[in-house]
């Protein structure tokens, strides 16, 4: 059973016909907006107090950074190799930064991040 629209099937179309780097820009603004979205929403339920605009400001930029460079490269990489060699470089750096946040603790006997916790 076929549930899709002839506007679906345009829509698919055309996204499949877009320039990578455009797709990859409207998914950045769209996740941008989402976050944005939560921010505000957080700001306007919880009312904390804020000291410094930074904490909200960098996960933001980095969030989106990282969904742009994925749509981007989802859409221009066509060698699987590449494609896990990226999987791979990605893990290593975001479990370095869950590391590094002391968000995660990777060796019992090493310091869980640079922090002084």
């Amino acid at each position: 059973m076929n549930t899709s629209t002839p506007q679906s099937t345009a829509v698919r179309t055309r996204l499949r016909e877009a320039p990578p780097l455009g797709v990859a820009v409207v998914s950045g603004a769209i996740v941008l907006l989402v976050q944005v979205t939560a921010i505000f929403a957080y700001l306007d339920i919880q009312q904390p107090t804020l000291t410094s605009f930074g904490p909200m400001v960098y996960p933001v930029v980095w969030i989106t950074a990282g969904i742009v460079a994925a749509v981007w490269v989802g859409r221009t990489v066509d060698s699987r190799r590449q494609r896990g060699l990226g999987v791979v470089v990605g893990g290593v750096y975001t479990v370095t930064l869950l590391w590094l946040s002391g968000s995660v603790c990777l060796i019992t006997t090493m310091p869980c991040s640079w922090s002084n916790r």
